[in-house]
């Protein structure tokens, strides 16, 4: 549905939920939600969401739905693209309202002069150019590239999440984390999330499987892995012992996908991977998610033994770590454990 803002009724700042009022022409409102009263020939109604778009001066197609509750019938926005102006005044009243920092009315008006219908794509591939325009030095380049690039990046991630219900909070984690290869990753690895702190496995992996992610794909493996030792944290445990945390790993890959039975052996080997990653640390048969195994080291060293941190015993332990990593695993990854071909358990 093709609709323009017209205020915000609600606004929850630290989760970005919305509540707005919007105008459309579009004749498929249901009865139930138009506003009475409504005499200048648009049709009135509420609509519900994440970060909606607080401009009238540009279109938004919302892809919805309609909900009914104790207000009446609202339209729960799932995501929405927004329609950029295509004419000069339309660009003109966007770049003016505020929306991104170090551009105000006089400056837009000089945008819009220098580079017409084309401004908003010289804002998007070629922003350099704006160094051309009186006014505008390095500096304040910087800070409009960077309010008008963070503004898109974080409205796409928050679209592309909130039918999961992913907090504005954490999508700002997402943002921070990956910047401008967010969205990128998101669609074509988001397993990759369940390395940011505060992400569990549950949530991410419905994502993946909406978007048919194999249930042995060796991210979701390896998402499995770090939050059943992110959980065994919040519990109190340091590490795991390496046969536990493949059983819970186990449990929770087949509690997700029922019926896709995964062979320890192929979780042991992304334990390994993981390894050699540096996302986790093996010492014998414990394994660590890595900054619990560095902030035990630094306490165990104490004030008075501290561990050797010139760059070439750095190597030199980097190196003796990886080996060791290596050695350890290598008769599960060959032969399986305990004398049970292909497994490790």
């Amino acid at each position: 549905m093709i609709a323009t803002y017209e205020k915000t009724i609600y606004k929850d700042e630290s989760w970005g939920f919305c509540i707005c009022a919007y105008r459309t022409g579009d004749e498929t409102v249901p009865v139930t939600a138009r506003k009475a009263g409504s005499r200048d020939g648009h049709i009135h109604f509420t609509a519900t969401g994440y970060l909606l778009p607080e401009t009238s001066t540009v279109e938004v197609d919302l892809n919805c739905h309609w909900e009914k509750n104790r207000y009446g019938a609202q339209l729960a926005v799932d995501s929405y693209r927004e329609i950029l102006p295509a004419t000069e005044a339309g660009i003109l009243g966007y770049l003016s309202s505020g929306l991104i920092k170090g551009i105000g009315p006089k400056t837009a008006r000089q945008l819009v002069d220098a580079f017409g219908l084309d401004t908003l794509q010289v804002l998007d591939k070629t922003p350099e150019r704006l160094l051309g325009i009186k006014g505008i030095a390095a500096k304040k380049l910087e800070r409009i590239v960077s309010t008008y690039q963070d503004a898109k990046a974080l409205r796409e991630i928050v679209s592309f999440l909130a039918p999961f219900g992913v907090s504005v909070r954490k999508c700002m984690q997402i943002r921070e984390a990956y910047g401008g290869q967010a969205i990128q990753i998101l669609k074509t690895s988001p397993y990759a999330l369940c390395r940011i702190h505060g992400f569990g496995f549950k949530t991410v992996d419905e994502i993946a499987r909406r978007m048919h992610v194999r249930p042995d794909d060796s991210q979701r493996i390896q998402g499995a892995l770090l939050y059943t030792l992110e959980e065994a944290g919040h519990a109190g445990h340091l590490y795991l012992p390496r046969e536990d945390l493949i059983r819970q790993a186990a449990r929770l890959l087949k509690d997700g996908a029922p019926g896709n039975d995964i062979p320890d052996s192929h979780i042991a080997a992304q334990v390994y991977e993981l390894a050699m990653q540096r996302a986790l640390c093996v010492c014998g048969e414990a394994v660590y998610r890595r900054r619990l195994y560095e902030a035990e080291a630094r306490t165990a060293a104490g004030p008075h033994g501290l561990p050797d941190l010139r760059p070439g015993r750095i190597h030199h332990a980097r190196h003796a770590y990886q080996t060791k990593t290596l050695f350890a695993f290598l008769p599960q990854l060959l032969s399986g454990a305990k004398g049970t071909a292909g497994r490790c358990r």
